[in-house]
């Protein structure tokens, strides 16, 4: 049957109203986002919520916020009009939560509306309102305090067929709660405040110092505050702040996953992955991970305006976030330092100082300690002398072991256990120049760095790069690596061999003096789950050698 032919026709402003709103008004939990955000971007410091049914009956957000002009009401309903940008140059670093003067048009072309603000300028406040789909009506003189308040009635009423999908009034309602959690965290600062049917919901004071601690147990529930592991780092102008959590805080869901960006809530594949990454093997099957992440980049960096509900961005440098991110969570899960109790230091994101007082309650130690057994393998370690021997005591005798040549044999272990499975790589943070001697490069041993997920760029003149090493090697020092691997690449014929050494040789044990349990635990659950025994190479210290590192056991 062929095609019908149809006039091409315009579509009405009604009709485009409401397509717009099936972009931007997904549900009540929608609207609830896009209030938020107008409230934020007005400068509120306390914001209150309330649905009734869900959202399904009523929405109503109030803020403290600058207010809205009398003769500005009714245009703050029209679509495409905005106080936040006016030329197309305005669209590289936005700094504002809302932008395209789409949201209180789309609302009010799916749901009754009434608008009541006051500006500081104002004795009283101004009221319009709008059923859904009809123009605004004239502003009328009404009571109120400064700020504004929108109350959102009878959602999708007009569209019957979208009305169909939304859920039970109970999931809509934690679908919005859900929204405003996330908001809680990536907006310290401002006091929130989430009810339904007068019964309250979240409560969430301001990030001032000496209150951050409720108001982070309210959003991430006490244990992911008693043991989450504080993130805090910049560089180059972006910063990483948040926490997260150890492997034994790993969730059967992603609820407990909270990213944000310059202070806006959204999803990301990439951090996501980079994070994931971060947790290598060590995440029990089926679990996700547990984090709380604000990320502040200079505003060009990031393009907003990609996604109709600004749910999902696009950054510059994607790969050097990725890279970033990565080293940021690795290295907390690698130290496993704690500097709080608690979340507290988010309390910087909103520009508040901890108090000497308050931080002299923090606590830094090892909060994944070794396993118990490492204690039975070492015996009783004594040093680390030259930043490669262990010295210990066990079974009334005085034993070394070489702690290089031991983790090579581990990691020779690991790389042929991937066997031909496709390697898993990790990105450094920073790129690696191979030394000149290893110029002398051709296709079969790249493409033998690929398979085991070490990933090489060639230069040209200036040589090659190291880009990602294997995801199954622990932590190493990418600088000491690649100066290792020529010589470790002309000593050792098997090249899974050579990669072991150089690892081995690049693997940051610590300095000289007294062995971390951290180190131990991390040799013998390497060891194990390799199936190598961690003191195979252990020996006997001679009176040579003790004479030699007496000095070392003082």
């Amino acid at each position: 049957m062929g095609a019908v032919p149809s006039t091409i026709l315009p579509l009405s402003d009604h009709l485009i109203n409401q397509i717009a709103a099936g972009e931007v008004i997904e549900r009540p939990a929608s609207v609830v986002k896009e209030l938020l955000e107008n409230c934020l971007d007005a400068g509120a410091r306390r914001i209150e919520v309330e649905l009734g049914r869900g959202g399904l009956e009523f929405i109503s957000v109030s803020d403290d916020g600058s207010g809205i002009a009398a003769d500005e009401m009714q245009a703050a309903l029209r679509r495409h009009w905005t106080s936040k940008i006016s030329r197309a140059a305005d669209l590289i670093g936005i700094g504002s939560l809302g932008f395209r003067g789409e949201a209180l048009a789309s609302i009010a072309a799916v749901a009754d509306i009434e608008i009541v603000s006051r500006t500081i300028a104002d004795d009283h406040a101004w009221r319009v309102t709008a059923a859904a789909g009809q123009q605004p009506s004239a502003p009328i003189p009404w009571q109120g305090a400064i700020g504004t308040r929108v109350r959102v009635r009878d959602l999708f009423h007009n569209v019957p067929a979208r009305r169909r999908f939304l859920k039970r009034p109970r999931t809509e309602f934690l679908q919005a709660q859900r929204v405003l959690r996330r908001t809680g965290f990536a907006c310290p600062d401002a006091a929130l405040s989430f009810t339904q049917a007068g019964s309250r919901g979240l409560r969430l004071r301001p990030a001032n110092v000496g209150e951050t601690s409720p108001r982070w147990r309210s959003l991430f529930g006490e244990p992911f505050c008693r043991s989450a592991i504080v993130v805090d780092f910049a560089v180059d102008g972006i910063a990483v702040h948040g926490w997260v959590g150890g492997p034994d805080l790993a969730s059967n869901t992603s609820d407990l996953q909270y990213l944000a960006i310059n202070g806006r809530i959204i999803r990301d594949r990439q951090i996501a992955h980079a994070v994931r990454l971060a947790y290598e093997d060590s995440l029990p099957t089926g679990k996700f991970p547990t984090y709380a992440l604000a990320l502040e980049l200079p505003l060009d960096q990031v393009d907003v305006n990609v996604h109709p509900g600004k749910l999902e961005v696009r950054f510059v440098a994607v790969r050097s976030l990725h890279d970033l991110v990565y080293a940021c969570v690795r290295r907390a899960l690698g130290d496993g330092t704690a500097l709080h109790p608690s979340p507290e230091p988010m309390a910087q994101i909103a520009g508040v100082v901890v108090s000497e007082d308050h931080a002299r309650y923090g606590t830094r130690g090892d909060r994944r300690p070794a396993p118990e057994d490492a204690s039975d393998t070492f015996g009783r370690p004594l040093a680390l002398v030259e930043d490669r021997f262990l010295i210990y005591w066990q079974a009334s005798a005085l034993r070394a072991l070489d702690l290089r040549a031991t983790w090579s044999k581990i990691i020779a272990c690991r790389l042929k256990a991937c066997g031909g499975a496709p390697a898993v790589a990790r990105p450094l943070l920073i790129p690696e120049r191979l030394p000149p001697a290893s110029n002398a490069w051709d296709d079969r041993l790249t493409d033998g760095l690929r398979g085991l997920g070490f990933d090489t760029d060639d230069l040209g003149p200036s040589g090659r790069v190291l880009r990602s090493v294997s995801a199954v090697l622990p932590d190493i020092a990418a600088d000491r690596f690649v100066l290792a691997l020529p010589g470790a690449l002309a000593e050792n014929p098997e090249l899974v061999d050579a990669i072991a050494a150089a690892t081995a040789a690049a693997i940051e044990l610590g300095e000289s003096g007294q062995p971390s349990g951290r180190m131990l635990g991390a040799l013998t659950r390497a060891g194990t789950a390799a199936g190598c025994e961690p003191t195979a190479g252990a020996f006997e210290i001679s009176g040579m050698a003790l004479n030699r590192w007496a000095g070392k056991l003082d």
